[in-house]
Order: C-alpha cells, then sequence, then structure tokens
C-alpha cells in the first residue's frame, strides 16, 4: 500500500488550521491522476483502520466523478481494472458510511457500462441470500432506477418477497431498505394489478417505529411513504392511522420541524380522502410547525409551507382554499406573533400558487400587509415584504395594489436589520418595475437612502467587504428603475447620477457587484435621453468588457448581455458600433458544453440585435439559427441547448426565420406540444411559441401549418391531446398554466379563415367564466380575433356577446377590462350597426374609467382603451356627450401606443365638426403631446407617415385659430428646451 496516501488519509481525520492547506493541495494532487483510484482502492479493501478505509472511500468517489465525464476515452482493460477493483471493495468490510460513500460511485459507474454489469448483479444476488443482505438492498435500491429491462427481467422474481420478509425482520435497518425495495417494486410496477396488501401491514409497523430510523433514512422512508399514498397503495383506513401518528408525532415540541415537515407532506397526495376536518388539522399544523420554526430561530425560515404549495398544484384551488383561509384568519387574531408571521407566509405562497384564489380575496390579504409592515415588529415587516415581494409572481395586475406600499417599503431599506433590508429593495423593484405611471417625489425619496448607505450597517456581524457591495449593490439596483419613474427629473438629477457613476467607476471598476446595477442605470439613462448615449456607453464599456470575460462567472456575463439586449431595444441600429466589439464573443458561446446561463444570455442578445438592428443581422442570424434547430431535438442539452431556451429565441425571432426554417422549427414545437408528458410548463412554452410562429407565416408554409393547428385544435376539443390523458382541458390539475399557452394558440388560429373556428369558440364559450383574469383575459383575445375574421355564425356571434357581457359584470381587474374594451372596440370597427349595443356598456366602462383615474397606477392601458372606444363611438355618433369626448381626448397619444392610429383617424373625423373652443384647446394639447411623443412610441404606434402629417396640420389649424394656445404651450413647455423646438418647428 502506498504509506504517503495512508498518512494523508490519516491526517484527514483530524484537520486543523495548520494542516488544512496541506490537506488541500495533497488532496487535488491526488483527484488529479485516476490512476491513484487503485492504491485507494487497495486501502479501502485491506486496511483495518475504519476511519481510514472510509476516507480512502471519500477520495474513490472524487476520482470517479471526475473521469465520469471522459469514461469513454478509457481503454478497456482499464475500465475493466476499475470495475473489478470496485467489486473487490464491495466484498470487503465497509463500514456502513463508507458504502453509502460509495453508492454515487456505484451509480456513476452502472450507468456508464450502459447498466450492464453482471459481476455487479451477480454480488448483490449472492448478498441478498447472506448474512450481507442490507448491504445487497443498499446497492440494489441505488441502481433500481436504471436497471434496464432484460437484467430486470431475470432478476426480479423474488423481489417482494425478499421486499416483505425485510420489512417483517426485527432489524429496523433492514426494515427500512425492505420499504425503499417495495416503493421502487410499485413504482416499476404502476397500472399493473398486483396485490401489496400483506407489504403495506409491514410498512404500516414501519410508520408507527419510524422515529427509530436515523435521520436520512427518516427523510427518505416518508418519500416512500408519499408514494405509496400517491398511487392509493395504502387503503383509505391507513391513511387515516398514518395521518393520527403524523399528527400526534407533530405535538411533540421537541420533534425539529425540518424532521416533522417529512411526514406532513406524504399527506398531501391524500388530503381529498382525509375528509375536511383531518386535511383542516393537516394544514393547520403545518402552520403551526413553521410557526414554531419562526419561535425557536427568530428568523424567517426558508421552504417550511412546502405543504401548502404541495396542496395547490395537487387539488382544486376552490376546495382547498376556503380551508386554509378559516385557519389563517384565526391564527391572524392569535396573540403569538409567530403565528401572525406563519399565516403571512401562507398568503405569500397564495399569492404565487393559487392567484385566483388570492385575485378573489386581495382586500384582506393587503390589509394584513399593510397591518404588519406598519409594525414595530422586525419579523412582521420581513413577512409583509416577502408578500409584497411575490407580487410579481402573482396575478398581472397586482400592481394597482403594489405602489400603496411603496414609501413603506423605501423605508424599510434603510432598516439597520440586514434580512429586511435586502428583502426590502426586492420589494421596492417588485413594485416599480411593472408601474405604468410617473410617480412624484420618487427620486428625491430613494436618493436619501444614499445618506443612510456609510451608517446603516455599522456594527453589523459578518465580512465588512460583503457587507458593503451588498448595501450599494441593492442601492443602485433601486435607482436605475427610480429613473425611468421620477416625475421630476431634469438634467440636474442627471448630472448627479452620472457623478456618480464615474466615481463609482473609478473607485470600483474591477467589482462585478458594484458594476452591474451601472449597466442598469446606464439604460435608464438613455432611455431618459438618447443624446447623452454615446457618453454613457463609452463611459460604461470597460464594464462589458469585464463583465464578459470571464466565463466562470455566468451571472456577470448573463448581465452584460442583457444590458446590450436593452441598448439594441432601446436605440436599436444606432447601438451597432458599440455592440459590434462584443459580437465575436457572444457568437463563440453559442455552443453545448456552456453554463446554461451564459447560453441563454447570449442567445437574447443576439435575437435582439436581430430585430433591431438591421446593420447586424447578417452576421448574426446565421450562427442562432445553427444552433437553435437541433435544440428541439434533445432532452437534457448535452448535444444542444435545452429546448426551453430554444423556445424562448424562436419566439423572439418569429419574424426572421426563412421559410424552410420556420417550417422545421414549428414541427420541432409541435413534437414537444404534443408528447405525452407531465410537463405543463415544456408544453405551455410550446403552444405560446406556436401561436407567435402562425402570426408571421410564410405563403409557401401557411397550408401545411395551418392544417397541422387544426388537428392540434381538434385533439385539445376532443381532449386527445396525449398531455390531458383523457380529461377535457379545464379538468387538468395543470389547468392555470397552460390555460393562457392554449388561449393565444387558439387565437392564433382564429386570425385565419378556418372552418373549425365556429368549434373553437363554442369550445371556450363552455369554460365556466369568472370574472378573473385567469379565464377572461385571453379568452377575449380569441374572441376579437374570431369577430374580426368574420368566419363564425351568428349562434356563435350572439354566444360570444352574451359570454363577454357576463364577463363585464363585477369585473374589477383593469386587464380584464382593457381587453373587454378593446373587444368592443374592434366590433364596433367591423360594423358600426352594434352601436346600440355597446352603449349598454357604458354606464360600466365610465365607473372602471373613474377608477382608473384614481387609482392611476395600472390602469393606464386600460384608460388609453376606454378612450379608443369613447372616440370611435364618438366618431360614429355626432351627439355623444362632451365630458366623455374630453376625457378621451385626454389619453392621446394612448398608454396603449397601438390605439395611436385609431384615434387619431377618429379625431380627424370629429374635429371638423367641433365648435366648442374648449374642447379644441385639449385636442390641441393633445396633438402638442403627440408632436413631443418619443420616437420609440411613434415607431411602435405602427402610424404611417401621412397620418402624422394631417395631425400635425390639424395642430398648426387650432393653435393658429386660437392665439391664447400658444402662450399655454410655452409655459407647458418652458423647462423642456428640446420639446418646444419640435412644437415650434410644426408649427412654423
Amino acid at each position: 500500500m502506498n504509506q504517503e496516501i495512508i498518512e494523508f488519509l490519516a491526517s484527514t481525520t483530524h484537520i486543523t488550521d495548520e494542516n488544512n492547506e496541506k490537506i488541500m493541495r495533497f488532496a487535488d494532487e491526488l483527484i488529479e491522476d485516476r490512476a491513484n483510484f487503485f492504491p485507494l482502492a487497495e486501502i479501502a479493501v485491506g486496511h483495518t483502520d475504519m476511519s481510514i478505509k472510509h476516507a480512502a472511500t471519500i477520495y474513490i468517489n472524487k476520482i470517479i466523478d471526475k473521469i465520469n465525464n471522459f469514461w469513454d476515452e478509457i481503454d478497456q482493460s482499464e475500465q475493466n481494472q476499475f470495475l473489478n477493483s470496485f467489486i473487490s471493495i464491495l466484498q470487503s468490510n465497509l463500514s456502513p458510511s463508507a458504502l453509502h460513500t460509495l453508492l454515487h460511485s456505484i451509480i456513476i459507474l452502472y450507468a456508464n457500462v450502459n447498466c450492464e454489469w453482471p459481476d455487479l448483479i451477480n454480488l448483490i444476488l449472492e448478498m441478498l441470500n447472506s448474512d450481507r443482505i442490507k448491504t445487497g438492498l443498499k446497492i440494489l435500491n441505488s441502481i433500481f432506477v436504471i436497471i434496464n429491462d432484460a437484467t430486470y427481467a431475470q432478476i426480479s422474481s423474488n423481489f417482494l418477497n425478499i421486499a416483505f420478509n425485510s420489512l417483517n425482520s426485527p432489524d429496523i435497518e433492514l426494515q427500512f431498505q425492505g420499504s425503499d425495495l417495495l416503493a421502487n417494486c410499485v413504482k416499476k410496477h404502476q397500472g399493473e394489478e398486483i396485490d401489496y396488501s400483506e407489504h403495506v401491514k409491514l410498512m404500516l409497523n414501519l410508520v408507527l417505529n419510524s422515529e427509530k430510523l436515523h435521520h436520512d433514512e427518516f427523510c427518505e422512508f416518508w418519500e416512500n411513504v408519499k408514494l405509496l399514498v400517491f398511487l392509493q397503495i395504502f387503503t383509505p383506513e391507513q391513511v387515516l392511522e398514518i395521518a393520527k401518528f403524523v399528527f400526534t408525532l407533530a405535538s411533540d415540541e421537541d420533534m425539529s420541524p425540518d424532521i416533522i415537515s417529512m411526514p406532513l407532506r406524504s399527506l398531501i397526495p391524500a388530503l381529498d380522502s382525509l375528509g375536511e376536518e383531518a386535511a383542516s388539522k393537516l394544514l393547520e399544523i403545518s402552520i403551526d410547525i413553521c410557526a414554531r420554526t419562526i419561535k425557536l430561530d427568530n428568523e424567517i425560515p426558508v421552504d417550511q409551507l412546502k405543504e401548502l404549495e404541495d396542496s395547490f398544484h395537487s387539488y382544486s384551488h376552490q376546495e382547498i382554499y376556503p380551508i386554509i383561509r378559516t385557519i389563517v384568519l384565526e391564527k391572524l387574531s392569535s396573540e403569538d406573533v409567530s403565528q401572525q408571521i406563519a399565516s403571512l407566509l401562507v398568503f405569500s405562497v397564495i399569492l404565487t400558487e393559487a392567484k385566483d384564489c388570492a385575485f378573489a380575496d386581495i382586500q384582506p390579504i393587503l390589509e394584513f400587509i399593510d397591518s404588519a409592515i406598519s409594525s414595530e415588529n422586525p419579523l412582521l415587516q420581513q413577512a409583509a415584504l416577502t408578500c409584497i415581494n411575490k407580487f410579481d409572481d402573482s396575478f398581472a395586475s397586482i400592481n394597482v395594489h403594489g405602489m400603496h406600499f411603496l414609501s413603506q417599503v423605501i423605508s424599510l431599506c434603510a432598516s439597520p436589520v440586514s434580512a429586511i433590508r435586502d428583502v426590502a429593495y426586492q420589494a421596492a423593484e417588485t413594485v416599480l418595475n411593472p408601474s405604468d405611471h410617473k410617480i412624484p417625489g420618487l427620486f428625491a425619496d430613494v436618493v436619501k437612502l444614499l445618506e443612510t448607505l456609510d451608517t446603516v450597517a455599522e456594527g453589523e456581524e459578518g465580512d465588512a467587504q460583503n457587507i458593503t457591495e451588498t448595501k450599494w449593490s441593492s442601492f443602485l439596483s433601486l435607482l436605475a428603475p427610480t429613473i425611468n419613474l421620477s416625475e421630476e427629473f431634469e438634467d440636474e438629477q442627471v448630472d448627479e447620477i452620472l457623478g456618480l457613476v464615474e466615481n463609482i467607476m473609478s473607485e470600483h471598476g474591477d467589482n462585478p457587484s458594484f458594476l452591474m446595477p451601472l449597466l442598469d442605470i446606464g439604460v435608464a439613462l438613455i432611455r431618459r435621453d438618447e443624446t447623452q448615449a454615446e457618453y454613457i456607453l463609452e463611459m460604461l464599456n470597460p464594464a462589458v468588457s469585464l463583465l464578459l470575460k470571464d466565463e466562470s462567472q455566468a451571472r456577470n456575463i448573463f448581465h452584460a448581455d442583457y444590458f446590450l439586449k436593452n441598448i439594441a431595444l432601446t436605440i436599436g441600429d444606432a447601438s451597432s458600433e458599440f455592440i459590434s466589439p462584443f459580437l465575436e464573443t457572444l457568437i463563440s458561446r453559442l455552443q453545448i458544453n456552456i453554463n446554461e446561463l451564459i447560453l441563454s444570455g447570449s442567445l437574447e442578445s443576439l435575437a435582439q440585435f436581430v430585430i433591431s438592428c438591421p446593420s447586424l443581422k447578417e452576421t448574426v442570424l446565421e450562427p442562432l439559427l445553427k444552433v437553435i434547430v437541433p435544440a428541439f431535438s434533445e432532452d437534457d442539452g448535452e448535444e444542444g441547448i435545452v429546448p426551453t431556451t430554444a423556445m424562448a429565441t424562436a419566439r423572439a425571432l418569429k419574424k426572421d426565420f426563412p421559410a424552410d426554417v420556420q417550417l422545421l422549427v414549428f414541427q420541432k414545437v409541435v413534437d414537444i406540444a404534443v408528447e405525452d408528458t407531465d410537463d405543463a410548463d415544456d408544453v405551455g412554452d410550446a403552444f405560446l411559441t406556436i401561436s407567435k410562429i402562425i402570426k408571421y407565416l410564410h405563403e409557401e408554409n401557411k397550408e401545411q401549418i395551418i392544417g397541422k393547428c387544426i388537428e392540434i385544435t381538434n385533439s385539445i376539443i376532443n381532449a386527445t391531446l396525449p398531455f390531458l390523458h383523457g380529461q377535457q382541458l379545464i379538468e387538468i390539475p395543470s389547468f392555470a398554466i397552460v390555460a393562457r399557452p392554449i388561449e393565444h394558440f387558439l387565437a392564433a388560429v382564429l386570425r385565419y379563415p378556418v372552418p373549425e373556428s365556429d368549434a373553437i369558440c363554442k369550445f371556450l364559450l363552455e369554460w365556466p367564466i369568472e370574472s378573473t383574469e385567469f379565464e377572461a383575459d385571453d379568452i377575449t383575445g380569441a374572441y376579437t380575433e374570431a369577430i374580426k375574421t368574420g368566419v363564425i355564425s351568428d349562434d356563435i356571434r350572439e354566444g360570444i356577446f352574451q359570454s363577454v357581457n357576463q364577463m363585464f359584470q363585477n369585473c374589477q381587474d383593469p386587464g380584464v377590462q382593457q381587453n373587454l374594451v378593446f373587444f368592443l372596440n374592434t366590433i364596433l370597427r367591423a360594423n358600426h350597426s352594434v352601436i346600440e349595443q355597446i352603449l349598454q356598456f357604458l354606464p360600466v366602462i365610465d365607473e372602471w374609467y373613474n377608477i382608473g383615474k384614481n387609482q392611476i397606477y395600472g390602469y393606464q392601458d386600460t384608460l388609453a382603451n376606454i378612450a379608443s372606444l369613447y372616440l370611435e363611438i364618438a366618431a360614429a355618433m355626432p351627439d355623444f356627450p362632451d365630458q366623455q369626448l374630453i376625457q378621451a381626448i385626454d389619453e392621446f397619444p394612448p398608454s396603449d401606443v397601438l390605439e395611436t392610429p385609431m384615434m387619431a383617424k377618429c379625431l380627424l373625423t370629429i374635429v371638423p365638426r367641433l365648435n366648442n373652443a374648449d374642447i379644441l384647446g385639449h385636442v390641441a394639447l393633445a396633438l402638442a403631446r403627440f408632436v413631443v411623443w418619443d420616437d420609440k412610441n411613434i415607431e411602435k404606434s405602427k402610424i404611417d407617415q401621412s397620418l402624422k402629417d394631417q395631425l400635425y396640420g390639424l395642430f398648426k389649424q387650432i393653435v393658429q385659430q386660437n392665439e391664447s394656445l400658444m402662450g399655454v404651450l410655452q409655459n407647458d413647455y418652458a423647462k423642456q428646451r428640446a420639446k418646444m423646438r419640435r412644437l415650434q418647428a410644426v408649427l412654423n
């Protein structure tokens, strides 16, 4: 044996500060040469000191890990040496911990020999018939799921007997191994008629004695129980007996919350069969365990409410939510603060996992968040901030409510408690990012935080440099959205921020923690004033170069890619000169053996260059296509990029595929959409991608692609799509995940005059409609396409109108309101004869308008669509009320820029018949806003030059006829010289 290695292994059993560096250096050298496996194997087999044998297995594991990636490059004879030595190790006297360590290597080697290792299988069978049965079971259970079918057929005839005998043994460790084998067999033989009744009786005995298992075995055992509960191997009576035991276990205050959570989760698959009382008790205990953790650790626990998440994933929200709601409301009124905090964390789960319930019950949730964030208790504040932080993962229109908390959230960014500070900064960004309106005083409030940065963490334990980096990166990350949303943001503020950026670049130009948020600030400044672009890009060029350089830092590279993408999006082809030097690096990273985050960043930025930078398109598109197309054939990304990433890129490039590539990508995505899978996210991604592709079809592809889409549509309607497993779409547990992508798909199909239009609309009309964005939002989009195409029958058209009328009742969500108003607008534009029907909706729409003007945040696009409808009606009805006409004019140009052309045409129809000076004044101010509107908005609005010229002419005419308007304009734009110059250019 190699004495030097033995001495090294002995030293690892008592590491000290003095010998640690030496040990680490020797360990690296030991692992580097795979030949060291063999002396380590000799030590594992023959040494008498069990601790040294165990240490040897640890380094054997590390070497096997290292050779895993190039096993096929090792010649056959050396491979056989590895396998034979491993068998010798397993035949030797190993401690349980040494054997446990080696299980990882056994799996790797068995997989690398294509699950053909007769010596290992023979050894297992030999052990199963000897006093080493526990070792044999451990090895068998570790490789069970990858044993090939041929081998399994030869060796498995006695497995259930072995499992039964093991479970019947007085040795609890052998019982555990038997339970593991039983679970593996049950999983393997799902759907087969096998009687496990005697086995599960013994499993039930082990359940009642499971406290005696070691921690890892306890957790694994309860995972097995969960599987058997899920597959309904236990009878309902046995499940209730398990539940009683778990409830008793949970009542033990000495039981660790982490430990008890495993048995609790095992019962979630049986929630509907437990009965309401037991189900309620299970969910209540889950919250109690969370509260106990908070009380013990005095901090917010991570992943402590997994049982609730699982319950929302597995069962109807309408059945589960009322139970949870009753429990939570009771606990929120408790004097125990930890119970209140745990209940707030339940809200954070509801906001993300049961968005429909959160939407319907948002007011009490907001009230409790408000109460908690206003309290003096730091953990209550943190729990409230955690809830607010979930807003961006909840229903789309929740930003209507988020703004209410902004001032309190920003003040907590200066908290002396780092945990609160960190989550407060995140919550502030969560509230600001979706905002659709400027916020008075925002910049001043955020800049005040600068004054606290030096003192806020004084005396805080931890690495001083890390604390400083965290404080500054959090502040700088918040500054970027502040620039975009601040109402008062003039040259003075721009200079202040540019000075800050310059100082940080000078002092911390080599520190990614500072540089990444500076890139976001750069984009925000350029969006605010494109004339600064060249100066800002030159200043930030070193930061981009540094972040892109180190491939070991995926997050840094992704952030730099994201910056380049946003610059292209913001200033278009004007960014090409800045971007060009980085292209080679980005294109070189379109390869299979690179970190997925890096690859994703390169794909996203390059796709944006194709869209926004015509001068770069030819350079970028070809390498992009070369890597995207093969990706859809791969399941694991080893031969190409993963399909999810490829689909996101395909959606971005939807307009730019050549005809042959378009057809190929479509076919690949369809394969994902129609496969028999339980991965709802992949299916949703696929349908969303198809919906984008079919909007921009090449003429030669239309017949084939639309034909295939009709085939898929019929399989959705008839519940024959493999993903549905014979259930109607609205009945599947993952309906909330796939509904919107499938609605997008159906709406895209309805763009074409297909004979199945009636059937598609009938299918959607049969869905139970509630006034929430989840059922209604995209359905109205599909209805709109059907009406626009004009091939549906009168009966279906009437059915759609009735459905929309139902959606109007008690609708409170601005997203749904916007779509409903857009739908009415589409009908009216297609046929003015329906105006009387549409006028019936005006009282409700007027109310929505008033709410939107009062709420401000989250309603801008809704207000734009209401204004567009008002103008459409006014163009057709000369006696339309002046008040509503003024309201509509004041929304021009609209925040929903695509409404601009239609609103402009209506104005050109309405204004010539106006003789009201007040209304004409409102028109002049609206047209002035249009004249100074950002060029990007003009481009996005797709308004043609002829229409622009007519609006400019109308503006000039009105101002010339009323000289006082010139004074109003000069006053309004006194501090915005560039805009005033644009107005004067049109007027002169």
